[in-house]
């Protein structure tokens, strides 16, 4: 029985709330709505603006409103979009449905609060107590509910510690956290907000996130101080974001720095030791400025006040960017994980006209009273694995988490979105899903059909299918994985009419000293099939029948005439002889039409780069397309490959196009590079394959220039997507007759010469699809890199 394995995972919904840097009523209103939603402490905040101000840094020139704006988005990946004034996001890319006013956050109708987004806190907040705060605890917690009489500190008392509204409608989320856990007030200010950092205290804010997990990019661990102007409600929304990127960050207002600078002190000092395994090289606190304070006032407090502490930290000016970052590099910034529970399930897949289905239940907090809602109040995120990779069921998919269209399990209208970190799916209840799934040829046809493109299988993508699917599937493919093999079966199916090859000849050209195994493997696969080569008597011509078939009397293929069995010489090798034959697209001249380099292509992603590595893949046999300007496209195979994070999230789909060839001289015509090209400049920064059997060597000059000019080409600049156009990656024999478990880097060892060189000198993630295609451009088109280092190259 087949079956797949799904992983689930609950988490509250991610808002992000756009409002103007300097709106201090809107960005109260924004952290005391924070304060009444679960997780409402890590839904981001981004500062809404049409043109780059000055304060942004002293290089603003170079940003552009626009991306800013949408590198936060593509940052935090949000559910939805929360405007405080409204049309701010009418120029976005959003599903529109998934836009929220902030008042209507959480209306209040005739029925209460039924007619919201995201579940309040209010129910949590009897559950805390239930389960863990009406007992003596050994390590006491002080919940605290901390306020602020000068105005002036009001807006930095809500950000770090929460704050409840003073509407009438919303006022009992206050009466119900001073009923349930009888808080100590705190009046903010120097004094208490250095007692409150020192000591465990939970405040309203904290208690949204009370039982979630949040997963930080730890290769950052260094703790840090973001010292910050209080009169500038900009930084707070930098600290707000910033605490759903590190673990450990801590707020100081640049007006308290004196009374605040022994606590300073003394965290530098707590936080300076030495690292696990690595006791040579210590962690040490960043000392983070606000934008709103010049280098040289920040300059001025560092060495006023913590001075003496040049070895135990690191000094920062400037702000990061806020941006997803497409490389391996460890020091990249990645926003926080929640996980409020998790289950992984084998799921037995069941089949209706030969389409597969699964049926699951989804999670949903065991705080919540009511079963049913009408709107989405919490998440469900879903990753499906297939470890044997039998099923061919899609795994990954196109990352949209803004206006997606693609894929749709179910009939019913429910949002779905393919993020970085899986199926994200809102549950209006506790039910059970019913998924119908797709293979990848047709979820990749459905999802070109999303965007106007006719899809349909080609021939020779046709033929590949059939390859796959009577060898047993891709993982199967390792039996055609060697040269000698394909060209052997090549001759067969090129000989009229038989087809075929002598049984012992056939073994022996196929079978190695070492190695006895191969043509069993063959003849188990179906690839080719055991009959009797028989002589027609009347025209001499030799015959192939499969043994079901063997009679008395047989009728001759050529002559069409009828011809005795010669029963009384069976042995006679000049009248009879046992042979093998190719059978269904193995037995299609000229490699199957082409399909044993397409078949390798995928078979080299599929369980050469992804098998043991971090990338999911979905694939699809050849493609025809017609565009939606009415030109003709065509793809050998398609992919589309996803890596999964080294700590936490995944990176975003790559779509991938192939050109498979066999072993023409000649192979990548012109009009292949513009095939290739024309899908380029229709979907954005796709990675280009061109693959070949034959090695380079075998490249014919004008097609190593044709190659080069279409990567020159799509290292160029799209101005449209503000991103390159293209990677292309060139593949040879030596990479799809890679056999057994050995890794390219070895193989491109074993090569010698540049190969070797390139595989020793450079780290080879070959996963990294981008990297990868570099790598190849640097092998086989003499072109140079991006970058000096992969390792350092952003992406």
């Amino acid at each position: 029985m087949d079956e797949i394995r799904l992983d689930i995972k609950l988490r509250p919904i991610r808002f992000l709330f756009l409002v103007k840097p300097n709106d201090k009523k809107n960005l109260e209103k924004v952290f005391q709505i924070n304060t009444l939603l679960w997780g409402g402490k890590y839904n981001p905040i981004v500062p809404y603006f049409k043109r780059v101000p000055k304060w942004w840094g002293s290089d603003h020139k170079t940003y552009n409103a626009t991306k800013i704006l949408n590198d936060y988005l593509d940052f935090f990946e949000p559910d939805f979009i929360v405007e405080t004034e409204e049309g701010m996001t009418k120029d976005f890319v959003f599903d529109k449905e998934r836009v929220l006013q902030i008042d209507d956050l959480l209306s209040v109708d005739e029925h209460g609060l039924d007619d919201k987004y995201g579940l309040t806190v209010y129910d949590l907040y009897v559950d805390l107590y239930e389960k863990k705060y009406q007992f003596e605890r050994r390590h006491k917690v002080n919940i605290v509910n901390v306020t602020s009489e000068n105005k002036k500190n009001q807006l930095f008392t809500s950000c770090i510690f929460g704050s409840f509204s003073k509407s009438p409608e919303l006022s009992y989320f206050e009466e119900g956290f001073i009923d349930v856990f009888d808080p100590k007030k705190v009046e903010l200010n120097d004094i208490s907000l250095i007692e409150l950092y020192q000591g465990s205290n939970l405040s309203p804010l904290d208690a949204t996130h009370a039982d979630i997990d949040i997963q930080y990019h730890q290769s950052s661990p260094d703790a840090r101080l973001f010292i910050f102007d209080l009169e500038a409600p900009r930084d707070l929304i930098d600290y707000w974001n910033l605490r759903i990127i590190y673990k450990n960050i801590v707020a100081i207002p640049m007006q308290w720095i004196a009374e605040l600078a022994d606590f300073c002190n003394e965290f530098i000092s707590d936080n300076y030791r030495a690292r696990p395994h690595q006791e040579e090289y210590f962690f040490r606190t960043t000392i983070m400025f606000s934008r709103s304070i010049s280098e040289d006032k920040g300059s001025e407090i560092y060495n006023k006040y913590l001075s003496g502490n040049e070895n135990k930290t690191l000094l920062q000016f400037w702000y990061p960017d806020i941006r997803v970052d497409k490389s391996d590099n460890p020091m990249d910034l990645q926003r926080s994980i929640l996980t409020c529970e998790q289950v992984n399930r084998d799921i037995a897949l069941t089949y209706e006209y030969e389409k597969p289905q699964i049926q699951f239940d989804t999670i949903a907090p065991d705080f919540i009273k009511k079963k049913y809602h009408h709107k989405p109040l919490w998440a469900n995120v879903i990753n499906i694995k297939d470890w044997g990779n039998q099923s061919r069921t899609l795994t990954c998919f196109p990352t949209n988490y803004r206006n997606p269209v693609f894929p749709k399990f179910n009939y019913h209208r429910d949002f779905l979105l393919p993020t970085t970190e899986g199926l994200t799916i809102f549950p209006k209840s506790i039910n059970r899903q019913y998924w119908n799934l797709h293979n990848g040829t047709e979820a990749i046809n459905q999802w070109l059909s999303k965007y106007e493109i006719k899809a349909t299988v080609s021939d020779a993508g046709k033929s590949v299918q059939q390859i796959i699917e009577t060898i047993g599937g891709v993982p199967q493919l390792s039996s055609l994985a060697n040269k000698n093999i394909v060209e052997r079966l090549n001759d067969m199916a090129n000989k009229p009419l038989t087809r075929s090859m002598h049984a012992e000849e056939f073994k022996n050209r196929i079978n190695t000293k070492n190695n006895k195994k191969p043509a069993s493997r063959l003849v188990s696969q179906k690839i080719v099939q055991l009959g009797l080569e028989l002589k027609c008597s009347k025209c001499d011509s030799w015959n192939w029948y499969e043994i079901n078939n063997l009679n008395y009397e047989l009728s001759c293929n050529r002559c069409l005439k009828f011809f005795n069995f010669p029963i009384l010489d069976p042995s006679n090798s000049s009248l009879s002889r046992w042979s093998y034959r190719v059978v269904g697209a193995f037995a299609l001249p000229d490699y199957a039409r082409g399909g044993y380099a397409a078949s390798l292509a995928i078979h080299f992603f599929v369980r050469k780069v992804s098998y043991s590595h971090r990338l999911n893949i979905t694939w699809s046999s050849g493609q025809e397309l017609t565009l939606q300007s009415g030109e003709k496209a065509e793809a050998d195979f398609i992919l589309w490959a996803q890596r999964e994070g080294i700590v936490g999230l995944n990176k975003p789909t790559n779509i991938v196009f192939g050109e498979a060839k066999s072993f023409a001289k000649d192979a990548f015509k012109d009009s292949d590079i513009q095939k290739m090209k024309l899908l380029a400049e229709t979907f954005p920064k796709p990675i280009l394959v061109f693959a070949t059997m034959k090695n380079f060597d075998e490249f014919s000059v004008d097609e190593v220039q044709r190659l080069r000019k279409l990567a020159d080409w799509g290292r160029g600049y799209d101005n449209k997507n503000k991103e390159v156009r293209a990677y292309v990656m060139i593949l040879t024999g030596l990479e799809l007759f890679m056999d057994g478990y050995g890794s390219l880097s070895n193989v491109w060892e074993d090569k010698g010469g540049k190969h070797a060189e390139l595989a020793k000198t450079r780290r080879m993630d070959i996963d990294n699809l981008i990297l990868l295609a570099e790598a190849t451009q640097e092998l086989y088109l003499n072109m140079p890199s991006y970058h000096e280092g992969l390792y350092n190259i952003k992406l």
